[in-house]
């Protein structure tokens, strides 16, 4: 009796035994592992990271490395240059500074006078835009032939100003009569007519002797005649030293008393 019972209770422990243990298939037939392993969640994002990503707020993100303001300050500033009228180019200065009087009258506009190499050229208005310096045109041409050939220039800031200080000068008026020309050299040769006129001065001991461009050539004139006939007379004596001199028609200028 002692024996059976000894032998239920044996059974029994073995069923509860076996109830307990983990249950493990394998295709190969190995014997189960000893021990459980668990998979614990907490470990994930320690196992996948490899170096640590710093996040970035979304909004913070989308904000430019440099502010607005310093984007504005390398901004290009506003046009440095002035547009004017350039009217005509003269070797003498004080036949340069009596026409500038004159035309500031007739055009009712600042003219600047600017020394350039031997010449003082005649620069009218001073314009923020081509167009409105292009607009002078008509008004400039009404004056004569000897500014039909006027044209727009840009001038930069920096020599805005006269480069010649103004003076008083006496009471001109601008009308239509004679000089005379001596001779004109195209503009590649302004040397020549420099120094034609200059030698001009000397032999016909005479300041009113002016380099003057016009389109493509420097012509040498001389004097400011009203009639024809006091214009012819002084091309014939001209001639006696220079061969190719001839009257013609231009725009003088003369005292306002004549």
């Amino acid at each position: 009796m002692r024996m059976h019972s000894f032998l239920l209770l044996v059974v029994l422990l073995g069923t509860a035994y076996c109830a307990s243990a983990p249950r493990w298939s394998s295709d190969s037939g190995d014997a189960a592992p000893t021990s459980r392993e668990e998979f614990d969640p907490r470990t994930l994002d320690e196992d996948l990271l490899i170096e640590p990503v710093q996040r970035e707020n979304p909004d913070q993100a989308q904000t430019p490395a440099e502010p607005v303001a310093s984007v504005q300050e390398h901004a290009p500033s506003a046009s440095a240059s002035v547009y004017r009228l350039q009217l005509v180019a003269l070797s003498n200065e004080a036949t340069a500074r009596q026409r500038r009087a004159e035309l500031e009258r007739a055009l009712d506009v600042k003219v600047y006078l600017v020394a350039r190499n031997a010449h003082s050229v005649l620069q009218a208005g001073q314009y923020a835009t081509r167009a409105e310096a292009e607009a002078l045109k008509e008004q400039v041409a009404a004056l004569g032939p000897d500014y039909a050939d006027a044209y727009v220039v840009e001038v930069p800031a920096s020599a805005v100003s006269d480069s010649v200080p103004a003076e008083a000068a006496p009471e001109l008026v601008s009308i239509t009569g004679w000089r005379v020309l001596i001779d004109q050299f195209l503009s590649h040769d302004h040397d020549k007519a420099i120094h034609l006129a200059e030698e001009a001065k000397k032999r016909l001991k005479r300041t009113d002797i002016s380099v003057i461009l016009k389109g493509p050539y420097y012509k040498i004139e001389v004097g400011n005649y009203r009639t024809e006939a006091q214009a012819q007379a002084a091309a014939e004596r001209i001639g006696r030293y220079y061969p190719n001199a001839l009257k013609i028609r231009s725009q003088i200028l003369v005292s306002q008393e004549e």
